[in-house]
């Protein structure tokens, strides 16, 4: 099935803020409403896979606790 673009949109958009780690929601959902609807294809790619990773791994990375691959 082909998902159409408005629905990845939401998609990314719903996904973003309901990690399930709070802390996470609160940076990555107002990102992701800001941003989604001017993204390129490749920049919703991206911003997929960053959605793919745990919640734990990005906090580290936003706070610099860990390495950002």
């Amino acid at each position: 099935m082909i998902e159409t673009n408005d629905a990845r949109l939401r998609k990314l958009q719903f996904r973003a803020w309901r990690r399930g780690f709070r802390e996470a929601d609160l940076i990555l959902g107002p990102f992701a409403d800001s941003r989604v609807q001017t993204m390129t294809p490749a920049e919703l790619d991206t911003f997929e896979t960053l959605l793919d990773q745990p919640d734990q791994d990005i906090y580290d990375w936003i706070l610099g606790q860990a390495p950002t691959p």
